[in-house]
C-alpha cells in the first residue's frame, strides 16, 4: 500500500480477507472458490475478517482466464460485479503480490 497520511482517528492494521469469486450462470455458481488473504495495513474497516466477493458469468470468465479482456475492463461493461469491502481491493492486490514473491 502507498505511504499516505494517516488522520488521527484512523488506525492501520492487519485484517484478515475473504476473497470470494463466482462464476454465474443466471442465479446458479457453476464455480466459485474463497480464500483468505491477510493485508498487514488494511485502511479502516468494521472488524478483523471481512469479505471481498468477485461475481461474472461464464463468458466473461473464459475471456479473463485467456487475457482477452481485463478485469478493470469487464467491470466497467457490467460484466463483473465487485460487492463487500472494495476499498480494500488495492491493499488486497499488494498482500498477494508480495505472499506470491
Amino acid at each position: 500500500m502507498p505511504d499516505r497520511d494517516v488522520d488521527a482517528d484512523e488506525v492501520v492494521r492487519a485484517v484478515t480477507v475473504r476473497l470470494t469469486w463466482q462464476v454465474l450462470d443466471g442465479d446458479t455458481a457453476v464455480e466459485e472458490g474463497s480464500t483468505d488473504v491477510v493485508v498487514q495495513q488494511a485502511p479502516p474497516v468494521a472488524g478483523d475478517r471481512v469479505e471481498v466477493r468477485i461475481e461474472t458469468d461464464a463468458a466473461t470468465a473464459a475471456e479473463l482466464r485467456t487475457g482477452a479482456l481485463s478485469a478493470q475492463h469487464a467491470l466497467l461493461l457490467g460484466r463483473l460485479t465487485l460487492h463487500g469491502e472494495v476499498a480494500l481491493l488495492p491493499a488486497l492486490a499488494e498482500a498477494i503480490g508480495e505472499a506470491g514473491a
